[in-house]
């Protein structure tokens, strides 16, 4: 983990239009070093966006081989196996369980009813 400002493409960013995350990647499984999960907290008055976003970053070898062509090589969730997939699921279902936990213990310091966050994701891995 760690804790960074990006900008609108998800990169490092100097420039520009920068916010906070935390960024978390699996490092225990070689082929899900390349998927990240972006976790970001928001004030907006009275209200609090906190949500996280998985992204897959090609490594510049994945990158050129995708560029040449006959060769095309998939890239992100088709070049896993079961295993690897089940494996991504756990690591996100992590997260999303973390940032929750984090936001129901801040809103309990708080004395605020954290019934109402909405739990939900949405996505292709059907995490709840």
């Amino acid at each position: 983990m760690k804790e960074e400002k990006v900008g609108p493409d998800i990169a490092p960013s100097t420039f520009g239009e920068t916010r906070e995350f935390l960024i978390v990647a699996d490092r225990r499984n070689l082929k899900l070093g390349n998927f990240k999960a972006f976790v970001n907290a928001d004030d907006y008055g009275d209200g609090l966006f906190v949500s996280w976003y998985l992204t897959f970053m090609p490594d510049a070898w994945q990158t050129l081989a995708s560029l040449i062509p006959g060769t095309r090589k998939a890239l992100g969730l088709d070049e896993l196996n079961l295993f690897n997939k089940q494996d991504l699921t756990a690591y996100v279902t992590c997260v999303h369980h973390c940032l929750l936990e984090a936001v129901d213990k801040l809103m309990l310091s708080l004395n605020q009813d954290s019934s109402k966050i909405d739990r939900r994701t949405r996505g292709f891995l059907g995490i709840s």
